[in-house]
């Protein structure tokens, strides 16, 4: 019989044994090939399922290194502006850091605790790439970069000065955080202002703004009431003017000065009679309790601290020239409770050379400087003048001040001639708050760029 022929019982219906061993290896043989293609197909599954889960996995990272980036940047970004809003000559110190190719301030702060250490960073330009203008009424950019593991994502946003109180005050002649009283003064180009009450006697030749008035005198000006009081710099706590300016400052001991005056001298960034000079002239006094500093006959270019301690008097007399050495400083910024300010360096005398040079190569006059001891010079003040803490403060008959006087106690302007100056409210002002230091976001005006559109000017 050939071997594919099936072979049957005698009855022709019943396989023979042959024949049932032989479907039994086919039936085998199916099942081993229906085995080995299910087993196929799972593992074909499984390679599929796991490349999906790593797929996906990544794509969850990713989208959470995304989202992270995002809220990183928009962190950064507000870190820049909160910069800006607690550092008041912030604009002075990008200008001069990019005038000597020094790179602008910028800020960076790592996530330790996040995955992959992640970054934020702002640096602050013109809106397009370029320092920022000297113009403190201009916008700025502030960019905001954030990054987290292999994301990283750019928010960028125009702020504009704000609209500040503090800062009005600056535009004063005069302003008295409480009483003011003004006998025969006059006043250009700004008011004399108080919080409290106004006392105006004798011819005042000026336009004033208080709370209230006492108009016993006659008044050549306009008197205005306004809505809402001016805020003064504050003198406790964070952002004090004087706290800010005095780590920078020269100290001069009190016991240097002969018989505590400041008499016959230059004062000034290259010159300091009684120690090391300070570059930008800011100099310091502690006067003791009950002491009194005397400041007469004498040129200074600079900014000076007092502390006033209990009883202690500042007197400025005689014939002195004085001004900032630069425009974003004060004159005079004093800070006691008690004692006296007193200002009677009199217009009618002038202050002359005899053993002093006033006006060396070092610090000219004018623009002008020689090295003889024969000229002679105006005596005035010009800028601020602040008194912080309290402290009464006195201009007499004859005093020229251009600038502002700016006290927390009471003012009394007696014969005086004041001369508001615009730039001390228009200019920002190292360590004083106001509307040109502080920034509000311009509506509308966030945006989310690609990186490549900032990358160039990212600060290392």
């Amino acid at each position: 019989m050939n071997a594919h022929t099936l072979c049957h019982c005698a009855d022709g219906a019943t396989p023979c044994k042959g024949e049932i061993r032989h479907r039994a290896r086919s039936r085998r043989g199916s099942v081993y090939v229906l085995v080995l293609a299910a087993a196929a197909m799972l593992t074909v599954i499984g390679i599929a399922a796991a490349t999906l889960t790593r797929t996906q996995i990544r794509t969850d990272g990713l989208d959470r290194d995304v989202q992270r980036a995002s809220g990183f940047a928009l962190s950064a970004t507000h870190a820049g502006i909160a910069w800006i809003n607690t550092t008041p000559d912030w604009r002075t110190r990008l200008r001069d850091a990019v005038a000597n190719g020094v790179t602008p301030d910028s800020g960076a702060f790592k996530l330790t605790d996040e995955p992959g250490g992640a970054l934020c960073k702002w640096w602050i330009d013109d809106g397009f790439g370029g320092a920022p203008a000297a113009d403190p009424a201009t916008q700025v950019r502030v960019i905001g970069l954030g990054r987290s593991g292999r994301a990283q994502r750019v928010l960028t946003v125009m702020v504009e000065p704000d609209s500040d109180a503090a800062i009005a005050a600056l535009r004063s002649a005069a302003h008295s955080g409480t009483d003011l009283t003004v006998k025969d003064a006059q006043a250009l180009d700004g008011p004399l202002s108080s919080n409290g009450k106004l006392t105006v006697t004798g011819t005042v030749d000026a336009n004033v703004e208080a709370g209230s008035f006492d108009r016993s005198g006659t008044l050549k000006g306009t008197a205005i009431v306004p809505t809402i009081a001016k805020p003064l710099p504050p003198s406790k706590g964070l952002g004090v003017p004087f706290n800010t300016l005095l780590p920078l400052s020269v100290p001069i001991s009190f016991s240097s000065l002969p018989s505590g005056k400041v008499k016959d001298l230059l004062l000034a960034p290259a010159v300091n009679p009684f120690g090391s000079a300070q570059v930008d002239g800011i100099y310091s006094i502690d006067v003791p309790g009950n002491a009194t500093l005397e400041i007469c006959d004498s040129r200074i270019s600079g900014t000076l601290l007092v502390t006033l301690r209990s009883g202690a008097k500042l007197h400025v007399k005689n014939a002195v020239l004085w001004a900032p050495a630069r425009e974003d400083l004060p004159a005079l910024v004093v800070l006691g409770n008690d004692g006296k300010v007193e200002i009677e360096n009199s217009s009618i005398k002038t202050l002359s050379e005899s053993t002093v040079n006033f006006n060396p190569a070092s610090t000219p006059y004018a623009g002008l400087s020689d090295n003889d001891k024969s000229d002679s010079y105006p005596s005035q003040i010009s800028g601020l003048i602040h008194v912080a803490g309290g402290t009464p403060v006195k201009a007499n008959p004859d005093v020229i001040i251009f600038g502002c006087v700016l006290a927390d106690g009471p003012i009394e302007i007696d014969g005086s001639f004041l001369r508001a100056d615009p730039a001390l409210a228009s200019s920002p002002m190292r360590g004083y708050p106001g509307a040109v230091s502080r920034v509000r976001v311009v509506q509308g005006s966030w945006r989310q760029p690609p990186f490549s559109e900032v990358a160039s000017a990212e600060p290392n």
